[in-house]
């Protein structure tokens, strides 16, 4: 279901659409934990045109239990949330600043499922979480500094806990911003507007 036209966000080109990337490199969890349940928030990515999470928070327990981002929707928190049947002993959870995004995400985990997450923004602050177990044998991080993108989403599976976890990533949103308000600025200079200042852009 999506959720309207979100007029003061760009909107991706077809090309730009979010890429999944795999965090855990691990087979399909099907064959594993066929009653696993699956989550995927690429719907949401894509009709809600959203770029930009405010919030994410990790469950912790024995292992990651789950994970919940909010993202801004037409100016409103949205709430997505996929979390285990297993107890969830701590969360941890970091509000990002207008513009914070984050570039940087470090897991470990094993067969048994995801034992730790780290995200880093690019301001430097930093969300750890591990499970009572301790970190996992098998490490994968995730540089976007780069490549001028951020992670806006996630998906995988769950049954206790998380076993399989990948991520959206797409352009950040100060670089569509940045790209809408020099496009508009060659229209107004074109239109023989010159005095047109992107800051006013509503």
């Amino acid at each position: 279901m999506g959720c309207g036209n979100v007029k003061q966000f760009p909107v991706y080109q077809k090309d730009e659409y979010p890429e999944c990337v795999n965090l855990t490199f691990k087979v399909d969890d099907r064959k594993i934990n066929p009653d696993a349940k699956y989550f995927d928030d690429n719907e949401t990515l894509i009709h809600c045109k959203v770029f930009q999470i405010s919030s994410v928070a990790v469950h912790m327990g024995e292992y990651i239990v789950g994970i919940a981002i909010t993202l801004k929707v037409n100016g409103k928190d949205k709430a997505l949330q996929h979390i285990g049947s297993g107890a969830v002993i701590d969360t941890e959870k970091l509000y990002m600043e207008p513009f914070e995004h984050i570039e940087h995400m470090k897991c470990t985990y094993s067969q048994d499922g995801l034992h730790s997450l780290e995200f880093k923004t690019n301001t430097e602050r930093t969300l750890q979480s591990i499970g009572n177990v301790g970190e996992g044998e098998e490490v994968r991080e995730l540089d976007l500094k780069e490549q001028d993108k951020a992670l806006i989403g996630f998906r995988g599976c769950f049954k206790e806990h998380i076993y399989d976890i990948f991520a959206y990533i797409a352009v950040r949103l100060d670089i569509l911003n940045d790209a809408a308000d020099d496009d508009d600025l060659a229209l107004m200079e074109a239109e023989g507007e010159e005095d047109f200042d992107p800051a006013e852009r509503v």
